[in-house]
């Protein structure tokens, strides 16, 4: 006598298999999902209030750019408040005005035509940046100039302030 055991078939819920896979892309969710969520709360974190503000005006009182100096980081964080039109060929460079007769000009880096940037500070520049200081911004070639000074006009400048 010829006995045929017939096979349990107790659904997915008691399969070990199921649940296997289950716990693993639970895992992998959750792990995602806490760095999604993780790396935006590092994005939403205030950043350190401005220690010197300066707002960028062209010789007829346009505001064009506006510079927030963060000192503890060393930055110059440059948000565009209107776009600048320039020749293709041309840039803008971002300046430093020291008081001081006879001392040149600090080069701070190039400006955007239109949307924002953060510069590094210059480590001459970190103890000449005070209320009051003058920046400027000239109409360079895009390759520079040999001598690393000005050539250009200024067609910009502002004062840093205490916010």
């Amino acid at each position: 006598k010829v006995e045929i055991e017939s096979e349990r078939h107790t659904g997915f819920w008691s399969s070990l298999n199921f649940w296997r896979l289950w716990g693993t892309a639970t895992t992998m969710l959750l792990i995602v999902l806490t760095l999604f969520i993780g790396a935006n709360r590092l994005q939403l974190l205030p950043r350190a209030s401005a220690d010197l503000v300066a707002i960028l005006e062209s010789q007829t009182s346009a505001p064009a750019w506006l510079v927030q100096v963060h000192s503890t980081a060393r930055t110059l964080e440059v948000t565009t408040l209107a776009p600048q039109p320039r020749p293709p060929d041309r840039r803008f460079d971002f300046w430093l005005v020291p008081p001081q007769a006879g001392r040149d000009p600090i080069l701070l880096g190039q400006l955007p035509a239109s949307g924002g940037s953060e510069l590094p500070l210059p480590k001459e520049a970190v103890s000449l940046l005070d209320n009051g200081m003058v920046l400027a911004v000239t109409l360079e070639p895009l390759m520079g100039t040999l001598s690393g000074e000005s050539a250009g006009p200024v067609l910009y400048q502002g004062r840093l302030i205490t916010p």
